[in-house]
């Protein structure tokens, strides 16, 4: 049975018996009253102490002084509600403190309460919950001796960090250079990256990081390599970055090639071609009704020992008009043109 049956049961008990004891009441008060001069009770109380229920009659109006005298321990955390007598009567509940275990900072505390939410135990305990700290138990959940309150601090921490960002190698093929032999155009020189980041910690332990912001505080330069794509190292070494060659040594686009037998020659400092430029490594004599002037071309030896490259068709001469020889090469000195001699080469016209 609880304790509101326990009450309603008592009340009808009390009740009962009122009608037939208010006699012999009345005359024992009497009697009473002129034999001895005890006031009669006037007041009477029914408390509620967990699942006992009580009726205490009285002459007290003070309920903390009805408990006392009726054996009532109050503890300092224990409540009493009384909302007072009406008509000589009133109902009392003690409510008694109970324990609840709240873990928050590394360690574990008891707190006594006899009632009240998980807000109302913090606030006693004097513990302050922050906006990002965890709390397994909603704020107005009520409690009882099974709760179990955990507070988990959460903190945060911004960090600030630079790493490298790597360059990237870039490679140029060039007719200019014999196949196995490079040039570094550019070392290269590595970047630096920026990053902003959050740590989360709760309870001190390191749980989740997370990037806030990434900036690219110096940009990474490329290391630029130039790579051989020559058959050998040619003669004439001013080729435009679009001449490609491909694995036979060969450009990759042209308009035709032609076949035929080639000779070198070399002429003073300052001596003009027949087309009035300044005879140097690259100009050639061709017969212009076969090759004409201005003519972009790429010269190699048939048999690919021998590479004189990029050329320009700028000069002629009798040999080259009667068709002894299909191209005459252009050589900075004598003792090279010599060295150079007669060749079969293929001469690629590329525009």
């Amino acid at each position: 049975m609880d304790t509101r049956n326990a009450l309603s049961v008592l009340k009808n008990s009390v009740k009962k018996q009122w009608l037939f004891g208010m006699v012999l009441a009345v005359l024992a008060a009497l009697s009473l009253i002129f034999m001895t001069g005890f006031a009669m009770f006037t007041n009477r109380v029914y408390v509620t102490d967990g699942s006992d229920v009580k009726c205490i009659l009285t002459t007290e109006s003070d309920i903390s002084k009805i408990l006392e005298d009726n054996g009532y321990a109050i503890g300092k955390d224990d409540i009493v509600k009384f909302d007072g007598f009406k008509d000589h009567e009133g109902e009392a509940t003690i409510l008694r403190a109970f324990g609840v275990d709240v873990t928050c900072d590394g360690s574990t505390k008891e707190i006594m309460i006899a009632e009240g939410t998980v807000a109302d135990v913090l606030a006693k305990a004097g513990i302050s919950v922050g906006d990002d700290d965890l709390v397994n138990i909603g704020f107005s959940e009520k409690v009882d001796d099974d709760t179990k309150i955990v507070i988990q601090r959460v903190t945060y921490e911004e960090t600030t960090s630079e790493t490298e960002i790597p360059f990237e190698t870039k490679q140029i093929f060039s007719a200019n250079l014999a196949r196995g032999t490079q040039v570094v155009n550019c070392e290269g020189e590595v970047g630096t990256l920026q990053t902003v980041s959050r740590n989360t910690y709760i309870d001190g332990v390191l749980t989740k990081t997370e990037i806030l912001s990434q900036v690219v505080t110096k940009t990474p330069v490329d290391r630029v390599v130039t790579v051989g794509s020559s058959l050998r190292a040619p003669v004439s070494t001013n080729a435009p970055e679009w001449l490609q060659l491909d694995a036979n040594g060969a450009p990759t686009s042209y308009k035709k090639v032609l076949t035929g037998k080639s000779a070198a020659y070399s002429a003073p400092a300052g001596a003009r071609t027949s087309t009035g430029k300044v005879a140097k490594i690259g100009y050639v004599a061709v017969n212009p009704n076969i090759i004409p002037y201005g003519s972009k071309l790429y010269i190699v030896s048939t048999d690919g020992k021998y590479v004189y490259g990029y050329a320009v068709a700028a000069d002629t001469g009798t040999a080259l008009m009667d068709g002894r020889i299909l191209v005459d090469l252009f050589f900075d000195s004598y003792s090279a043109s010599c060295k150079w001699g007669i060749k079969q080469v293929n001469i690629y016209i590329l525009e």
